[in-house]
């Protein structure tokens, strides 16, 4: 891997993606909802008001696994296709396909978690301001994992974009990849579950667990509750067959790792093999 020519593509995309539309709204919806969400939290419960970076964390977690995945898939998608008027000047290059590539990927990334961190920084300012840091580590731990999430779905776009003959086509494929993984996925392991007898049942949830990176990204966070009813069936069994948070976490953060460098891999076997 030629370092200098990936750091140089890396500028040149997260100097591109950083002017994009797409990314300021992004950037300014999340801070937006992020706040919102902090103040709104406990309205359910008959009551208003900033909460700690404790419940604001447990809060935004629905709002990470819904819009993360979906901005990574459309900046993946968009941003590394197979279309010849996208990258035909830069391919065109004396430069390892791989290299471009990553140099993508590492841009991409650097731009979403810098429109992430700003989203984050306004909730994080408000209730450091307003409550203290009390609960500050729990809330980076949910930050740290949307921007996992990030990388994941960002290396699953670019999967996309360079299986599709056109952007068009690669948007489409995105979306139902979106829709799958984030709506239908559990949908889907539920109905099968009543199909089964109760302790294949179990097995099934349990294994659907490893895949579906929004799964693991969400009983990541469960995990750092201390209430066990809400880890929900996937997680209280990674807990009775690990024996413990410790291993639990372990195992999470090995798949995560899997699900980043697995669709990394098979799009640089795609583009090493289609004809640009």
């Amino acid at each position: 891997m030629d370092t200098n020519s990936v750091v140089a593509i890396a500028r040149q995309e997260l100097t591109i993606s950083l002017r994009s539309r797409w990314l300021i709204g992004f950037a300014a919806v999340f801070g937006v909802l992020s706040l919102a969400i902090s103040y709104f939290g406990t309205v359910t419960a008959g009551a208003a008001g900033f909460q700690g970076f404790e419940r604001t964390a447990a809060s935004l977690l629905s709002l990470v696994l819904y819009l993360v995945p979906l901005l990574g898939l459309m900046l993946g998608t968009l941003s590394i296709s197979r279309d010849r008027g996208a990258n035909e000047l830069l391919f065109s290059q004396p430069i390892n396909r791989a290299d471009i590539l990553y140099g993508h990927l590492a841009g991409l990334f650097t731009a979403m978690s810098t429109a992430m961190c700003a989203g984050f920084a306004v909730a994080a300012a408000v209730i450091l301001a307003q409550l203290g840091p009390e609960g500050l580590v729990r809330f980076a731990g949910l930050v740290a994992l949307a921007f996992v999430l990030a990388g994941v779905f960002l290396s699953i776009g670019a999967v996309c974009g360079l299986l599709s003959e056109s952007r068009t086509r690669a948007l489409g494929v995105a979306l139902c990849v979106w829709f799958f993984f984030v709506m239908f996925y559990d949908l889907a392991v539920i109905g099968l579950a009543f199909v089964f007898r109760e302790r294949t049942a179990n097995v099934l949830i349990f294994v659907s667990l490893f895949g579906n990176p929004v799964d693991l990204a969400r009983v990541s966070s469960l995990l750092t509750l201390s209430d066990p009813s809400i880890f929900g069936a996937a997680g209280a069994a990674l807990l009775k067959v690990f024996g413990g948070l410790t291993y639990s976490y372990v195992t999470l953060a090995l798949a995560l790792a899997t699900w980043l460098i697995t669709p990394v891999a098979v799009a640089v076997r795609i583009l090493k093999r289609i004809d640009l």
